[in-house]
């Protein structure tokens, strides 16, 4: 009877090992890369053309949202939750003002017209589709 339980703990052990590698390797920086536009997430760096664009913390994380599905149009809603870490919708413009400095880096190194508002809904990647 106790020899059943042992390949029990065996295969729990085996998938929590398993479990934690897989967060490991999701949590790892993976470079982004959309057009001439390259983001190192590990490095914290942005290049368009190969032109290194300076940003803050908040803007870089702007971006780096934006760009991981450039496809998708992003609601307000959702991008102060997952980059400011708002919970409930708030009446504010900081991320209208974070959009806007962002814009004005991106298109200072080639960058024009990358960042778009959809109105109504929210912000896309754009200029490199």
């Amino acid at each position: 009877m106790g020899g059943d339980l042992e390949p029990e703990r065996t295969r729990r052990a085996c998938v929590v090992s398993d479990r934690r590698a897989l967060r490991r390797w999701a949590r790892a920086p993976r470079p982004l890369h959309v057009g001439s536009l390259h983001i190192d997430t590990g490095a914290r760096t942005v290049e368009i053309d190969g032109r290194s664009v300076k940003l803050s913390r908040l803007e870089f994380e702007l971006l780096c949202r934006l760009a991981s599905d450039p496809t998708r149009v992003f609601s307000k809603a959702e991008l102060m939750q997952t980059v400011w870490g708002y919970s409930a919708p708030q009446r504010t413009r900081t991320l209208d003002s974070h959009a806007c400095r962002l814009r004005q880096k991106l298109a200072s190194e080639g960058g024009d017209g990358w960042i778009a508002n959809r109105w109504g809904h929210g912000y896309k990647l754009h200029g490199a589709l």
